[in-house]
């Protein structure tokens, strides 16, 4: 269930539950426990709706929400979860910094589906390239969200990641992106 309780520093914490694996049952695969899912965005009331919705469904639970991004490689660490929705801009520490930090420090990352307003090339192939596994842009259908994690849980490819809304131009090669200015700089194109 979900705490209505923020600690201090403005994550909501939930109780923890176990994902085993995926059980061959007449030629499909069957969740034995519910896919963990860790959301940071700090948006008040768009969690509270994203985190309702996937909570209602019976194969999924929220296990903690983030406000702000240096909350995040912590609650990683302490809840282990299977998928990460993680926001592109969030106080004291955006999502690419997140996905740097988690890149460089955790043997393995959550399958991680970043979610964002923006659409910018520059911003979407520097996530695919630290690891995240989806993209998907800010208003999206909660009905494909769920059936993208569904996906990634029953059938990870990390190694093929995805772009909603037809983002034009995913990959930027690495020798293009040795030039990065801070994130909020490429997002709003100052």
């Amino acid at each position: 269930f979900l705490s209505k309780e923020n600690d201090s520093n403005g994550c909501i914490g939930t109780v923890d539950v176990s994902f085993s694996n995926l059980n061959a049952k007449s030629g499909k695969f069957i969740l034995k426990e519910k896919i963990k899912i860790l959301i940071a965005d700090d948006n008040i009331e768009y969690t509270s709706n994203l985190s309702s919705h996937l909570n209602a469904e019976n194969d999924m639970e929220v296990i903690h929400i983030c406000r702000e991004g240096t909350e995040v490689l912590n609650k990683i660490k302490e809840f282990n979860p299977d998928i990460l929705l993680l926001d592109v801009i969030m106080p004291h520490l955006d999502g690419i910094s997140i996905l740097e930090e988690l890149h460089k420090n955790l043997p393995s990352m959550p399958t991680t589906i970043m979610l964002s307003a923006v659409g910018q090339e520059l911003v979407t192939s520097k996530a695919i390239n630290l690891g995240a596994t989806y993209y998907i842009l800010k208003p999206f259908e909660i009905d494909i969200l769920v059936k993208r994690i569904r996906e990634l849980i029953l059938n990870p490819k990390k190694d093929q990641p995805n772009i909603s809304n037809n983002i034009k131009t995913p990959y930027i090669s690495t020798s293009q992106t040795n030039n990065l200015k801070p994130l909020e700089i490429m997002v709003t194109n100052i």
